[in-house]
């Protein structure tokens, strides 16, 4: 091979390459539309799913026996999402079915939770602040220091940039004490001021061990919650609700979500299965039902769950509709790389194989090929140049067709 054919083989090889990322892009652009689900929520009030849903003119509310609401009526069956609407007006109900209403118990039961796959799969950084969970103040005071644990536990201090020697060795030898084994697997908290309380923070250690590590009085809080001798704890994330019911969620190797009560650590597994590493998971929870939604790339479910028993009332699934781009996808692209992932944070090349039916339009363009350059000399050339459009498609089309000469 001569280096000029050495340079035309290097040069198409690159332009698929090229094409495979940039044409699926140029058509998911143009083509793709998002799937959107009809509003779903559990009525507390007729005991059935509710769903608003776009018509064709107008706005349609309705509840899973097909009957329709005016706006009034559907804020009347959902009197704990609409609440602040219903005290304006004067229509709040004294009890729901013989369980008594008053906004303290709506506000303390409400909380709302979202966890995607990118919040887990992304870049972190390792450095948290430790709040004083005792202060006896409403607003959180932003401590001077920030710690990270690993091989072991340090507090840094932010200005001078040093580490605490003495805060540092408290905190290690109360982790010590407790049995942690550095180094820590994973930190879980929530970071911010802008909450309600703080409960520290959860620390898995090099055992499989999950610890509660917070500070009281200005001095270390440190206990074994034990989950680890129950579950292999993959992911925790932290919810700090208003009745202090919990903690949190902890997720586990067997598609599991479970609630961790607070004080006690006890886990209270969810009636459903859900993958925190390729699905979405929102709960809109109120002081009667949790609403769970679980979506991906096959459709929504919606779960409703009895909020003091956490078990299943009733579930209703939406099937995703197939849009312009998947079945572009499926016939056009015999494959493609991509760089962003909807389950990742992380840029990096993924390459992905599309439907057996995209391949049959790769025969038809080496076909097309072998007719119009049947009359080319150099045979070798030739059934190369069709070898690699039947295992490329239009990629290589395009790539052998724009290097031709």
């Amino acid at each position: 091979m001569t280096k000029f054919k050495l340079l035309r083989w290097l040069l198409i090889i690159f332009t698929t390459l090229l094409l495979s990322f940039l044409l699926p892009q140029l058509i998911k652009m143009s083509s793709e539309s998002s799937t959107r689900y009809d509003f779903t929520y559990y009525s507390s009030v007729v005991r059935q799913f509710s769903f608003i849903r776009m018509g064709k003119t107008d706005i349609i509310r309705e509840d899973a026996q097909g009957r329709t609401y005016t706006e009034e009526q559907f804020d009347s069956i959902l009197p704990l999402f609409y609440y602040r609407q219903m005290l304006s007006d004067g229509r709040m109900p004294d009890s729901i079915h013989g369980t008594a209403v008053s906004i303290d118990r709506i506000k303390k039961g409400n909380f709302y939770f979202r966890l995607k796959p990118r919040d887990v799969d992304r870049p972190k950084l390792l450095l948290f602040p430790m709040y004083e969970s005792m202060s006896g103040r409403v607003k959180l005071d932003v401590p001077d220091d920030v710690f990270r644990c690993s091989d072991r536990f340090e507090f840094i201090d932010v200005e001078a940039n040093s580490v605490n020697d003495a805060k540092s060795q408290r905190y290690q030898q109360a982790m010590e004490r407790a049995g942690f084994q550095f180094p820590a697997q994973w930190v879980a908290g929530i970071p911010t001021t802008r909450k309600a309380y703080d409960e520290g923070y959860f620390i898995k250690d090099a055992s499989g061990q999950v610890f509660h590590v917070k500070q009281v009085n200005g001095k270390p809080f440190v206990n074994n919650t034990g989950i680890g001798d129950e579950i292999n704890a993959l992911h925790f994330k932290m919810e700090e609700a208003p009745d202090r019911r919990f903690y949190g969620f902890v997720f586990d190797d067997q598609n599991t979500m479970y609630m961790v009560e607070n004080t006690t650590y006890k886990l209270r597994p969810l009636p459903f299965r859900y993958n925190y590493q390729s699905e979405n998971i929102m709960i809109m929870a109120n002081m009667l039902y949790w609403n769970v939604n679980i979506s991906s790339g096959k459709g929504k479910r919606t779960i409703a769950i009895n909020s003091q028993t956490l078990e299943k009332v009733d579930e209703v699934f939406q099937p995703a509709q197939p849009d312009t781009w998947d079945q572009l996808a499926q016939v056009v692209i015999p494959f493609r790389i991509e760089v962003e992932h909807l389950n990742s944070a992380y840029v990096y090349p993924k390459f992905f194989l599309s439907s057996p039916w995209s391949w049959m339009v790769s025969v038809i363009l080496a076909l097309m090929w072998a007719v119009l350059y049947r009359q080319r000399r150099d045979k070798m050339s030739y059934t190369t140049c069709i070898g690699w459009i039947l295992v490329t498609g239009l990629f290589g089309f395009i790539s052998l067709f724009f290097y031709r000469k």
